[in-house]
């Protein structure tokens, strides 16, 4: 036991992306949330670090005195020193995320200015905070933004860098790596372009992150494999959705959408069609519906055990390439642009 616990004292601690509870006998588990589970190893409850808001409500609401070791978060010395005046959707989404606990979806088309609403967040929150981005261009531009409209310096962790600072920057890679022991540095956490987070290794950076307030921003949350589902529990729900149509005229460009269908090359499509139909031979084989909550995670378990396994995961992604980013797409897209 840890220097400064006391034998018989309630108390909550962060360990390598997981919440402890501490003090409570076995058989008091029903104080807690389900997902609380008794570690027999330290003789105390452990839940996923994201828990954390759960269990301190439970706590509380039981008159159970705690002491919680667990945040490593402080408060912000100062907020934003660049001051623009937001547009009404972006108060809206501010308020509308506060309503819900400081916890959820925001969902703004491209170009609406969803950033600036994670540095309102940011600076209503005033927590030690961590922006999540999908790729090393959006870290390098969250960092000059946030150090722009702050006044200070920014850390990084991911391409190389490791640097961690009250307001820090990483990728969903880095941030999978790293979370077991950053997960209890900040009070908020804010996931960019979040219909990247549903997955077994990207979700499991939000579980190990103790932060209680989350904000994920996007403007497509919804997946074609259902997965977005799970932003409910990792982020919160959506608080607030505001679609291109309604901004287009007044805050955005006038559009209008053109769906052009590439064909396949023969080539191409023969290559398609083998490799789904190796992944569809084992999915079947294996009786995995990838249309239930679990799919996902059954075929990824399952195709790592065994070598037809892996040969239905090399042509799922094989066939997933070909559907996105075939030749013959690119090349068109080459064109539209040289028009």
């Amino acid at each position: 036991m840890g220097a400064g616990w006391m034998k018989d004292e309630i108390a909550l601690r962060f360990s390598d992306g997981t919440l402890e509870v501490r003090g409570l006998k076995e058989e008091e588990g029903h104080l807690l949330p389900a997902s609380c589970r008794w570690d027999p190893r330290i003789l105390a409850f452990r839940s996923p670090a994201l828990d954390y808001v759960d269990v301190v409500s439970c706590l509380t609401r039981h008159e159970i005195h705690f002491t919680d070791h667990a945040p490593a978060w402080s408060k912000l010395e100062s907020g934003l020193q660049v001051h623009r005046a937001p547009r009404p959707f972006q108060t809206e989404a501010l308020e509308s995320w506060r309503g819900g606990g400081g916890r959820g979806l925001v969902v703004l088309p491209t170009g609406a200015g969803k950033s600036q609403v994670a540095l309102m967040a940011m600076d209503d929150i005033r927590r030690d905070t961590l922006v999540v981005a999908p790729t090393l261009d959006l870290v390098a531009q969250w960092r000059d933004l946030i150090r722009t409209s702050f006044g200070c310096s920014v850390g990084v962790i991911g391409g190389g860098e490791y640097r961690v600072e009250p307001i820090t920057v990483t990728t969903y890679d880095s941030a999978h790596m790293h979370m077991e022991h950053l997960g209890a540095r900040f009070g908020l956490v804010v996931f960019d372009e979040c219909h990247h987070l549903p997955g077994d290794a990207y979700a499991l950076a939000a579980q190990c992150c103790l932060a209680p307030f989350r904000l994920g921003l996007s403007a497509t949350p919804e997946r074609a494999d259902g997965r977005h589902q799970q932003l409910m529990s990792l982020i919160g729900p959506s608080t607030y959705r505001c679609d291109v149509g309604e901004l287009a005229g007044d805050y955005l460009a006038q559009y209008s959408v053109e769906k052009i269908l590439v064909e396949l090359t023969p080539e191409e499509r023969q290559r398609y069609e083998e490799a789904r139909q190796v992944y569809l031979d084992f999915i079947r084989s294996q009786g995995i519906r990838m249309g239930s909550p679990d799919g996902w995670s059954q075929f990824i378990i399952r195709s790592s055990v065994s070598v037809a396994g892996r040969r239905a995961m090399k042509a799922y992604k094989t066939q997933k390439q070909l559907a996105f980013a075939a030749p013959s797409k690119l090349n068109y897209v080459e064109h539209l642009l040289h028009e």
